[in-house]
């Protein structure tokens, strides 16, 4: 890591910007396998997350990317070869010599973004989720040492819901994608490719799962009971002194459904979406804004497919307080969508 750390800030020195599309160098799954030993990234000049390998069938690979990358040995061929370059940048077009900066971060290309992992992120957001769902399992019994403060567990749970957090944003900027290419007139690749609608599909359904069932949140009165804070005026509990003593489950789980809505609602997604349809040819399988619409509206409103049954109590309610929330909020975009708004409260 410090390696990483040094030879990106000696990148900097000799001239190179920050390249955020390397990460897309290699897939998960070849980076955590038996004997992997290259680069996990064609350039040292991305920002990378720590990879942390999960499931059955991986290894821990590198933790970053240990060594120089091939976007790096081009750029410094180029910016120090005297005389002419002609042929290094000939080979601009190869595909691990891609670059998206700083300037593209906003922009439509979802591998133009700080901090993401893998030739396919989502395949990295789906070892994170499954990550998080497997470390608060463990919070009560492992987190928390006999004779330890509980506010260790409401610490660690509120870890696993940044990161949470982070995976559903990497999924996000997914929907209504496209791959910006920095290619000039004469070479194979248009300078703009929709995202596949599989793919976009794929991100959909990822926020979609882990933001809208009361489960993917994995909250239980037991351990719900447990998450308190410390409360000195010292260095040791200082950040907990103003917080409230219990845990504001409603408004901490309905900030991430909001964040999860606003991924798929907001009007730049959807603008783009519109426009990727427009650009499709005959034939070609988009993700359409109505099939967006009718997807979250599945996920959000699933009680209406049925009706209640039995007698129900504040405890066993037909839909719950943290889903009746997340519907409030769907509720608010429309309205806000419809009224022709494009802020979310």
């Amino acid at each position: 890591l410090l390696k990483d750390l040094i030879t990106h800030e000696v990148g900097h020195t000799l001239g190179l910007r920050h390249n955020f599309v390397a990460s897309g160098l290699v897939s998960y799954d070849e980076m955590n396998s038996e004997g992997f030993n290259g680069p996990i990234s064609s350039s040292v000049m991305d920002y990378l997350p720590v990879n942390i390998a999960f499931g059955e069938d991986v290894v821990q690979g590198p933790w970053t990317t240990p060594m120089l990358g091939p976007y790096d040995m081009w750029a410094i061929a180029y910016g120090y070869t005297p005389g002419k370059t002609d042929a290094v940048l000939a080979r601009c077009g190869e595909p691990e010599l891609r670059y998206l900066t700083d300037e593209d971060t906003q922009g439509p290309d979802p591998m133009a973004r700080r901090f993401d992992h893998a030739k396919n992120p989502l395949d990295y957001v789906d070892a994170q989720l499954a990550i998080v769902e497997n470390l608060r399992g463990r919070i009560l019994d492992e987190m928390v040492d006999e004779g330890e403060s509980w506010a260790k567990a409401r610490s660690g749970y509120l870890m696993t819901l940044s990161k949470h957090l982070r995976a559903v944003s990497v999924a996000g900027n997914w929907i209504g994608g496209s791959t910006v290419n920095r290619v000039m007139k004469g070479e194979e690749l248009d300078p703009i490719t929709d995202v596949p609608a599989d793919q976009q599909r794929r991100a959909l359904a990822v926020v979609l799962d882990a933001t809208t069932p009361d489960a993917a949140y994995g909250l239980t009165p037991e351990l719900l009971r447990k998450m308190t804070v410390e409360k000195w005026f010292d260095d040791g509990g200082r950040a907990g002194a103003m917080a409230d003593s219990t845990f504001d489950v409603h408004s901490r789980i309905s900030g991430i459904q909001r964040t999860a809505l606003t991924l798929i609602l907001n009007p730049t997604t959807l603008n783009r979406m519109y426009d990727n349809e427009f650009r499709a040819v005959e034939g070609d399988d988009v993700l359409t804004i109505p099939e967006t619409m009718d997807g979250v509206k599945a996920a959000v409103w699933t009680e209406l497919d049925a009706r209640p049954s039995g007698k129900r109590s504040n405890t066993d309610a037909y839909i719950s307080s943290l889903r009746r929330n997340l519907q409030r909020t769907h509720l608010e975009r429309l309205v806000s969508l419809a009224g022709g708004s494009d802020r979310f409260g």
